[in-house]
């Protein structure tokens, strides 16, 4: 059912579940299945460092805090870039941009043509609906529709463009309406609150503003005059989306503890990308891979398997996602997928617009392919505002990039629909989202 409503071999990092990816079948489903429940929630635009787990000074989530005591955090991982239609296709296929295609080459990109996500690509959902799994996705960014091909997979489908709880309270009715059914569930939450363009509900509003008030600001890159008042007050509007998201997923985990499965539940929290608050002199995202863009959040709760208080130190990335979460369903990934079981990557790759990153051995290159520039950065350095003039890893790095690049398949179609353009009424909901000027 779709709905549309409007306004290298690594090992398994800490999950004593052989027992479930022994065999790796994809079984018959059963009444009392003891296969895990998956909650995915994917908070859209959401930088690692404005949550207190993660070291900011504010108390803008809550509930994300007090998951993060029941479950793992991983404080280096990354996206494989800063816009969301090639990050978030990244998780759902486990593969890079340069692999799946959708690479974000030019602000407005995928303004001018629509999306358009193929039959060929095998989608995440669509492998626990072929393992039995009852799954649905609960979408807010206008990019990731029914329309585009995003469904794949997903037995309920629902897009809106209103606030969270246009999401969350079908998603709990849903949730409760299959709790009677024989088979576990893989439900996709993709929140878009915390988006441009930062309208929180009024008393989230009243607890961030600042007393002397200010000016909502945004752009796609480069801002040349952003007075601080109005940065800060930017901030606290960001901030108060957070607040407002927080409470959204707390109304999930109450239905969770309801129907009594939040003990057999994998509970995910992650961001397809963050976004700048003139970090590197700009605003908004899609435009480089500087750590404010592509370090993002990642708490996985599931006791059998992630340990409860641990603090993850290593580089971990996006495309690995999907294989783990398969590997803890007793589910075989496909050979389409490029990621592994969540471990020590080696090495892991960003890229938006004219930028690439590379990121191994404890070090950061990023290159600007239109001017040739080169910083090298420590992972230590959560902003990348210290550039390090090491030369050896600079080169390493360098050619880490050269190789990405010239290694990764690049399909020839895919990322535009020729078929299609947007309607009348989804450009102006671009339009208030920042997109379309």
């Amino acid at each position: 059912m779709v709905k549309v409503l409007r306004k290298r071999r690594l090992t398994f990092l800490l999950l004593p579940i052989a027992f479930l990816a022994a065999g790796c079948g994809q079984r018959p489903s059963t009444r009392g299945d003891a296969r895990p429940n998956i909650l995915f929630i994917l908070i859209d635009s959401l930088r690692a460092d404005h949550l207190r787990v993660y070291g900011y000074e504010k108390d803008t989530a809550d509930t994300i805090e007090a998951l993060a005591r029941k479950g793992s955090v991983f404080d280096q991982h990354i996206a494989t870039a800063s816009q969301t239609v090639p990050s978030t296709v990244s998780i759902m296929t486990s593969q890079f941009p340069a692999e799946h295609g959708f690479r974000h080459r030019s602000d407005g990109q995928f303004i001018a043509q629509p999306p358009h996500f193929p039959e060929k690509l095998v989608f995440l959902a669509e492998l626990f609906s072929n393992a039995g799994y009852d799954t649905a996705g609960y979408m807010g960014c206008p990019f990731l529709v029914a329309r585009n091909g995003f469904r794949q997979g997903f037995h309920e489908f629902l897009y809106s463009s209103g606030i969270g709880e246009t999401l969350t309270s079908p998603a709990i009715e849903w949730m409760k309406a299959q709790s009677t059914n024989a088979n576990p569930f893989f439900l996709y939450i993709h929140y878009f609150d915390v988006h441009w363009p930062y309208s929180p509900p009024e008393d989230y509003r009243h607890r961030f503003a600042p007393p002397e008030g200010g000016t909502l600001v945004y752009n796609h890159g480069i801002v040349s005059d952003v007075s601080a008042t109005d940065l800060e007050y930017t901030i606290a509007m960001y901030d108060a989306e957070i607040a407002y998201t927080d409470d959204q997923i707390a109304r999930l985990l109450d239905t969770l503890d309801e129907l009594g499965v939040r003990e057999n539940t994998v509970i995910v929290i992650t961001a397809d990308h963050g976004d700048e608050f003139m970090d590197h002199g700009g605003m908004g995202h899609g435009t480089t891979v500087y750590s404010e863009l592509i370090r993002v959040p990642l708490i996985v709760v599931y006791p059998p398997a992630f340990e409860a208080g641990r603090r993850i130190g290593f580089l971990t990335r996006h495309i690995d996602l999907g294989p783990s979460l398969l590997a803890l369903a007793g589910i075989r990934k496909p050979p389409s997928f490029r990621g592994h079981e969540l471990a020590r990557a080696e090495e892991t790759f960003a890229e938006d617009c004219a930028y690439v990153a590379a990121y191994a051995k404890d070090r950061k290159l990023v290159v600007n392919g239109e001017t040739g520039r080169r910083e090298l950065f420590a992972y230590d350095d959560k902003r990348d505002q210290q550039p390090l003039s090491e030369e050896e890893p600079l080169e390493d790095l360098s050619d880490r990039i050269a190789a990405y690049q010239q290694s990764m398949r690049i399909p020839p179609t895919g990322v535009a629909s020729p078929t299609r353009s947007w309607s009348k009424e989804e450009e102006d909901e671009l339009r208030s989202l920042g997109y379309v000027r």
